[in-house]
């Protein structure tokens, strides 16, 4: 099976190697990990150095997830060779020794959105291309919960809080319409809860024409209310569980008149900071969504004004921030104002043509990175 891929021209740079996340340690925030197409590496220091921690397995790795409860164990997925299918490898030991738990034929291209019950580390759930897929036992045996062969996206998956983890959100996108579905058990049964996800001419996408794409949901973790769905270009909110939803008018697309494409949102210790990656920087809110500020851009980092790959903040300093491209990965301590660069110690490729990078996002034909 192919790994669906796209080309990208740097000519004379250096790029850091794939990566696709930044994982920072739940109850440590100095340790901080990375997934690259050269193996996992590890920081305890908050970026000032790096170590390879394993590299015995291909990453391609959207998706590196740590159980809040036992900072040892975590999951993620990758291939473990250039003939198997995407799966979820574990490890018990800090990220040195994985094994495989299960390969997904049929989710092929995708990303899988990994998700750990906060009040049941045995309670897994991992979602991809069409399915979503639930384990009690911690990985061991998997149960499809929900299938959808009409999605032609990768459905996106978000929980409730510790006390409220039976919640669940999924967001599917097909060829005519974008939908959130509900579960509040768990995963046996789902109610539609369609925020009526409009996609107004001007903005659909180019041949074939798809609706407004679901990218990211994320819940409150001060009250599950409060869920943001993030789309191709538009961002919606809603405080009342998913009854009613709000587009964000100044979501940056808004601000900018541009191409900024909405990627990813991150909420904070803050309930009122987020951060919102596009193709076009990284912004900040410092009011729940109601307008947004881009971070600032150094001219050797290019983090506020060009695409952010990966991004994740500190789960006790809405203020500390990493943030990455393909040039570098990078620091701020001040919400984003003035950026370090914390790569050396990560590998580099010297790039002087096209390279060849797995496709990050893939709707039907359509590949977007």
């Amino acid at each position: 099976m192919c790994i669906n891929t796209v080309s990208v021209t740097a000519t004379g740079v250096l790029l850091l190697d794939y990566i696709q996340s930044v994982t920072i340690d739940p109850r440590n925030p100095k340790i901080i990990y990375v997934p690259t197409g050269l193996g996992l590496y590890k920081s305890i220091d908050g970026g000032k150095s790096w170590n390879l921690v394993n590299d015995n397995f291909l990453l391609y790795s959207s998706s590196l997830v740590i159980d809040p409860n036992n900072t040892a164990v975590m999951y993620m997925n990758a291939r473990v060779s250039t003939e198997s299918d995407i799966g979820i490898i574990k490890s018990t030991d800090s990220g040195l020794n994985w094994h495989l738990l299960i390969e997904f034929e049929e989710f092929e291209d995708s990303r899988i959105n990994i998700l750990i019950d906060p009040n049941n580390s045995s309670i897994i759930y991992a979602s991809g291309e069409g399915c979503i897929y639930k384990s009690t036992d911690a990985g061991l045996n998997w149960e499809e919960i929900v299938s959808d062969p009409g999605s032609e996206s990768d459905i996106v998956l978000a929980i409730g809080r510790q006390r409220e983890s039976s919640i669940l959100y999924a967001g599917f996108t097909s060829r005519t319409s974008s939908r959130i579905l509900k579960s509040v058990d768990g995963g046996k049964n789902w109610i539609d809860i369609d925020g009526g996800f409009g996609y107004p001419e001007e903005l659909m996408l180019p041949e074939p024409r798809y609706p407004a794409y679901i990218e990211t949901i994320a819940v409150s973790r001060h009250d599950a209310n409060i869920i943001y769905a993030v789309l191709y270009r538009q961002l919606h909110k809603s405080t009342d569980g998913g009854k009613n939803w709000k587009e964000l008018k100044k979501s940056p697309y808004i601000i900018t008149g541009d191409e900024a494409k909405h990627l990813n949102i991150l909420l904070t210790n803050n309930p009122n900071v987020i951060y919102l990656t596009t193709d076009e920087g990284l912004y900040r809110s410092a009011n729940g969504g109601k307008s947004w500020k881009r971070t600032r851009r150094n001219e050797e980092d290019r983090i506020g004004s060009d695409y952010s790959d990966f991004v994740a903040v500190d789960p006790r300093n809405h203020k500390i921030v990493y943030a990455g491209n393909y040039y570098g990965l990078y620091r701020s301590t001040n919400s984003g104002r003035t950026w370090k660069d914390i790569t050396n110690g990560l590998p580099k490729r010297d790039v002087n043509n096209k390279i060849q990078v797995p496709c990050i996002h893939r709707i039907g034909d359509v590949c977007i990175w």
